[in-house]
């Protein structure tokens, strides 16, 4: 219940299970070396306690350079640990073009920002709990 709180607060659906999902909650795929990496990203601005999302332009995140805006890019990297098993982390990179929407951001993270934590650990889990499931 926490995490569907959290994504009703941030404007996201409240199952985003999968990939697929937050892709079709305005998250695009930047980026993808199959069975290592996803790198996903957002640009928008910050309302309040919401990120409000911007269509991502053909040329992707770094034609985001106009003042207002916040860029986000979210990756997930598989790292192999043996013949049988791997390590995934996740990473979460913020670029904020000006100085008034990096002020905004960070009051806006001090506050989510403990929250994201668990979203990103549910993510991880499901990323496990889907990899040791027989193929």
């Amino acid at each position: 219940w926490i995490i569907r709180t959290l994504f009703r607060m941030r404007g996201l659906s409240s199952d985003l299970g999968d990939l697929d999902s937050f892709i079709e909650e305005g998250f695009e795929l930047v980026a993808e070396a199959p069975g290592r990496e996803v790198v996903l990203g957002l640009a928008g601005g910050v309302r309040g306690r919401r990120l409000v999302r911007f269509p991502m332009p053909a040329s992707g995140l770094t034609a985001f350079d106009a003042p207002g805006v916040i860029v986000i890019a979210w990756n997930f990297t598989v790292e192999p640990r043996g013949p049988a098993a791997s390590r995934v982390r996740t990473e979460t990179r913020v670029r904020a073009t000006s100085p008034g929407v990096r002020a905004a951001f960070r009051a806006y993270w001090f506050i989510v920002g403990p929250f994201s934590a668990l979203i990103r650990r549910r993510m991880l889990a499901l990323i496990g709990r889907t990899a040791m499931r027989p193929a």
